[in-house]
């Protein structure tokens, strides 16, 4: 009996450190900069955890970040960098909110001193009915909205975990069997998706109840706050969508008084902001431009940043 129980320990004591050490030799959400086999991607995390992790473990200054919804994704660090000087990370996430935005600037201060933060505000993440993405809750970030300063861990909630380890099996399969696929490159940039030739298609409709969150335009307020506590240029702007998409918010009165309320709050509560409702013409209703009715393209990407920096 002691023997077996000798035995168990042992076999235990050495199972564990294999796992651990395979999980610490892959890393696969990218968080402590480890990459001892060299694959060509982890991408087996969402946005959050995946960009959260990329900003911890790089070795770059960052001066300027890009905050957003996934209709940010294509906004090309290079082209802020050209129009600003200043060396960018591109921080967008899918289905984000205010209160992402919040833990994304705590994240960034915990780490960075930027000079410039562009922040992309969506007509739908101010409907109070739209709802924050409970990846949030479950990313990393969660610990900037707590109250209580979290005493950093080398051994945080979501490493060393059975989730890490089978994530670990899923990088190898991915980059032995599978085919390798970048979802964010360096600096946090999108792949490049080349537009299909087909008619603009109105994805995400709005909702017919719409309410405006005046919470949600609080949080914002305390980011505005925060980036003038730190000398931190903050510059908003409404998304821009197509034009099938802008002309159906027109069309429906409801939605068109809402839109206008949330085009007026942002103005006059926020110092830097930019309404782009130009860009939401019929000139750019087509697929060189949107993806689809709410994601624009690279190409049109580049026209909001300078329509952005010419206002």
């Amino acid at each position: 009996m002691n023997s077996f129980i000798k035995t168990f320990f042992i076999s235990s004591i050495l199972f564990l450190t294999l796992f651990v050490g395979l999980i610490w030799s892959i890393d696969p959400y990218n968080k402590l900069g480890n990459n001892l086999f060299g694959f060509e991607t982890k991408a087996v995390a969402q946005s959050r955890e995946n960009k959260f992790y990329q900003l911890e473990s790089s070795k770059k200054k960052y001066n300027a970040f890009i905050l957003g919804s996934s209709s940010a994704h294509r906004y090309p660090t290079q082209k802020l960098n050209e129009l600003t000087g200043l060396l960018t990370y591109n921080y967008a996430v899918q289905h984000s909110t205010p209160i992402d935005y919040l833990a994304q600037v705590k994240h960034i201060l915990s780490k960075y001193n930027p000079k410039l933060i562009l922040l992309q505000i969506d007509f739908a993440g101010l409907d109070a009915k739209y709802k924050v993405d409970n990846r949030l809750f479950n990313s990393p970030l969660t610990k900037f909205l707590r109250e209580k300063k979290q005493v950093k861990k080398i051994f945080d909630n979501n490493s060393f975990t059975l989730d890490a380890l089978r994530d670990s099996f899923r990088v190898i399969f991915v980059n032995t069997f599978g085919k390798a696929r970048h979802i964010y490159l360096e600096n946090g940039d999108y792949i490049y998706s080349k537009p299909k030739k087909q008619p603009v298609r109105i994805k995400q409709g709005n909702n017919l109840d719409y309410t405006f969150d005046y919470d949600r335009l609080r949080i914002l307020l305390d980011i505005q706050k925060i980036c003038i506590k730190n000398n931190i240029q903050l510059i908003t702007f409404a998304a821009p969508v197509s034009h099938g998409h802008y002309a159906k918010i027109q069309n429906t009165p409801h939605l068109k008084r809402m839109y206008h309320k949330y085009l007026s709050e942002l103005s006059s509560n926020l110092k830097d902001f930019v309404d782009t409702k130009e860009l939401n013409s019929r000139k750019y209703d087509s697929f060189h431009y949107f993806h689809d009715s709410v994601h624009p393209s690279k190409e049109m990407s580049e026209i909001i940043l300078d329509y952005i920096f010419r206002k």
